[in-house]
């Protein structure tokens, strides 16, 4: 019961502080040539345009692109960006940027590389995931079921190729969770 409470307390913490974010900007509309650096803090929610750039620490948050996409989205220096939906047609991430996609559409992913700073730069929460290394294509589920097919670019080959960056959170879908419960619980039954 104890460890049930302080689960639902961190739960509660974790939710509270992610609701509480002071954004300095909100994108809903066209824009064009987007930059965004410093601690700035940044929600796109139907915005969409042509061009944006995040550095220096700077914190993006997108939520939807409305009818159209960014074209171009390119990360640099400790900037992160957290993606749940939306669709990017060109999405780089340069060394020591940060990006977790949880849902939307990316055409196409690129990664900078410098050894010391680029691992997991990218984390990916899907239910499942495959990657055609002839195509050089990333395809699977995001943890919401949507489907994602995303063209990976390369700056060389090797440890340098794109796919070698990303770290893939693979989340079970909501049904497999049930029944490991309900098996769970059919084995304690089981047992009494």
């Amino acid at each position: 019961m104890r460890k049930r409470l302080i689960g639902l307390l961190i739960l509660a913490i974790t939710a509270f502080a992610n609701a509480s974010i002071v954004y300095d900007h909100v994108l809903t509309d066209h824009f064009h040539m987007w930059s965004s650096s410093g601690t700035s803090k940044t929600l796109i929610d139907g915005g969409w345009g042509e061009d944006i750039y995040a550095d220096d620490y700077a914190y993006i948050n997108i939520q939807s692109t409305g009818n159209y996409d960014i074209s171009d989205f390119r990360a640099d220096r400790y900037a992160t960006i957290d993606m749940y939906g939306g669709a990017i047609h060109y999405l780089g991430i340069v060394p020591k940027a940060f990006a977790n996609i949880y849902g939307g559409t990316i055409d196409i992913l690129k990664i900078g590389f410098a050894m010391q700073t680029m691992k997991d730069c990218v984390a990916m929460y899907v239910t499942d995931y495959d990657f055609d290394s002839v195509e050089s294509v990333l395809s699977g589920h995001w943890q919401d079921g949507s489907e994602f097919n995303i063209t990976l670019e390369n700056y060389g080959t090797g440890i340098y190729e794109t796919i070698n960056w990303i770290d893939f959170h693979v989340v079970p879908e909501p049904m497999t969770i049930a029944l490991f419960g309900i098996g769970s619980l059919l084995l304690r039954r089981k047992k009494l």
